[in-house]
């Protein structure tokens, strides 16, 4: 299951748009069988074809035997803190390249974006 949300990904970066504060608080889980982990499942900004996507993702915060539930609910806590913070966890995923592609086809390039007297140098 994803939500689409409708942010350009250049607006997001250059910081002229914020997307909508997130508080997630995923419960803190443990797999099953002999090495057990504490895990959460918390939606995550992914950069896809279509855009920016929300998805639930299973993401490991270590070892039942190596820490306690509390200790993995600080890591969670930890973790959820850069999560939700959307703006940063799309910056990483794109590669500078496509920034400045998208940058020029959208900001340099396009018709009107530049006066008249710089266009025709």
């Amino acid at each position: 299951m994803s939500e689409r949300t409708g942010y350009d990904i250049l607006q997001l970066v250059l910081g002229e748009i914020m997307p909508r504060p997130r508080y997630q608080r995923p419960i803190v889980k443990k797999t099953t069988g002999s090495d057990s982990r504490w895990y959460i499942m918390p939606r995550i900004d992914v950069l896809t074809d279509r855009g920016i996507q929300r998805v639930r993702r299973r993401i490991q915060l270590g070892r039942c035997a190596e820490m306690t539930r509390r200790q993995a609910e600080q890591a969670a806590r930890q973790l959820l803190d850069r999560i939700n913070n959307s703006r940063q966890v799309i910056e990483n995923q794109i590669r500078f390249g496509d920034f400045v592609k998208h940058y020029l086809r959208n900001y340099v390039l396009a018709p009107g974006a530049l006066a008249a007297s710089t266009a025709g140098k």
